[in-house]
């Protein structure tokens, strides 16, 4: 029984980080677009 609630701990734990983690990546790809597209603005 307590392997089965560890086993589902590890489970959430890795399915949230791995989430968070995309998630970050998604928003750090989005603020380096905006500021490419802020310096062509400027640019011109």
């Amino acid at each position: 029984m307590v392997e089965d609630i560890h086993v589902v701990f590890i489970q959430h734990f890795v399915s949230v980080s791995s989430t968070h983690f995309t998630s970050r990546l998604a928003v750090n790809a989005s603020h380096r677009i905006n500021r490419n597209r802020t310096t062509a603005v400027k640019r011109n």
